[in-house]
Parts: structure tokens; sequence; C-alpha cells
């Protein structure tokens, strides 16, 4: 008897917990098209509005449908190899498209000092935004990196990708969003 109770618990348990995860991961594949939009971090969702300083120690606030601009934010380190693998597609994307949408990349973690020696080194251009804290990725949920996220002129996450992203990728996401020619 004992067996059984013990086998009874353990199938609800199972079954718990493979309903919780499959919650997750309808929560986590966005929404269909007639729910509007609520504020999250998946594809579909409203992304969160966060301020940040950049290595100038200027505050930047991600606020996309405050200020009506798309936004490509892509979080990373100087330790990471992938990131250091997409960062030369990543400069020729932002010197391609800085004036059509706003690209930001953002540091997780890292001194002012040793991501200016990381850009300056490697001559790359684009912004950085210091998350020095930690509380842009958490915000976010961002659990590996690199993770590129796209966000629409209405503040609505069109794409996420963790790990490495190159030009022709971000190309036709901005393509298929249809703001890359939109100023």
């Amino acid at each position: 008897m004992r067996k059984y109770i013990w086998f009874i618990v353990m199938v609800l348990l199972v079954g718990f917990s493979v309903y919780n995860y499959m919650a997750a991961y309808k929560n986590y594949t966005g929404k269909s098209a007639e729910e509007p939009a609520t504020v999250g971090v998946v594809i579909g969702k409203k992304a969160p509005a966060i301020t940040l300083k950049d290595i100038e120690d200027k505050s930047v606030t991600i606020n996309a449908a405050k200020n009506n601009k798309v936004y490509v934010l892509n979080f990373w380190a100087s330790w990471c190899p992938p990131c250091r693998d997409e960062m030369p597609e990543i400069n020729d994307f932002y010197n391609k498209y800085k004036n059509k949408l706003q690209f930001l990349a953002i540091n997780m973690q890292e001194s002012k000092t040793k991501i200016n020696s990381f850009m300056v080194q490697n001559n790359y251009v684009f912004p950085v935004l210091l998350d020095s804290d930690g509380k842009a990725a958490e915000l976010f949920k961002v659990r590996q990196i690199p993770t590129t996220i796209v966000i629409d002129k209405n503040g609505i996450i069109k794409y996420r990708r963790t790990g490495q992203i190159d030009l022709v990728e971000l190309e036709k996401i901005i393509d298929s969003a249809g703001d890359k020619n939109n100023d």
C-alpha cells in the first residue's frame, strides 16, 4: 500500500512539473496575435524600459515605445569567445545602420577601463552601455551571452537570440520587421 502512495505522489509531482514547464515554455515563446502585448522579455511582449550609463557616464534610456525607435540590444562581455567572434560583424552592422536604428551593446559587469581598452584595441565604434550590477541582464532574463534582442518602434520584442549572431541574420531580422528604411 505504501508503494502505491509513493507512486501516486511521484506521478503528481512529475505531472505538476511538466505542467509548469509547459506553461513557462508557452510564456517564453510569446503570445497569439489577438492578445494585447504585456511587459515581458520574450517575443511578442512589450520590452521593459531601463536606464543605464554609457562609457562616458551619460544616462541612456532604453524605451522604444516612448522614443519611437527600433532597438537592437546585444548583451556581451570581452572575456566571452562567441561575443568576441561576433564583434567585427556587430561593428559593421552598427556602422551600416547607425542612422536607421538604435544599436546598443550592453556589457555585463566589466570595468570601464577594461571595456575601453577592448574597444580601442579592436577599433570598435558602437555604443556600449554598462550593466555594472547585472540589473539589465536580470530584467531581460539574459542567462547566456551573447544574447541579441530586437525591439520594434512600438516597444514590442520582435526577435531574441542567445548565441552568436552575424550581419546577414541581423539584416534579415531588420528587413522582416520592415524598420530598416524608416528613420
